[in-house]
């Protein structure tokens, strides 16, 4: 099963918001992460659904 730790999700917001800033939309920020998770070993290969559910979790944290 595919998971993030709290420094995973923290680490990947934090490049999100480096590189494009903090004022994405959900669209262009779960664009963002889709891409992101092609550099995390096994993300690559996440269902739709898994994939959608991780991104909802990481745009709270984005969001916050």
């Amino acid at each position: 099963m595919q998971t993030l730790t709290k420094e995973q999700q923290t680490s990947l917001v934090r490049y999100i918001n480096d590189e494009f800033g903090s004022n994405l939309d959900f669209n262009e920020f779960a664009d963002k992460m889709l891409g992101a998770f092609e550099d995390v070993p096994g993300f690559e290969i996440l269902s739709p659904s898994k994939a959608s559910r991780h991104v909802r979790e990481l745009w709270r944290i984005y969001h916050a």
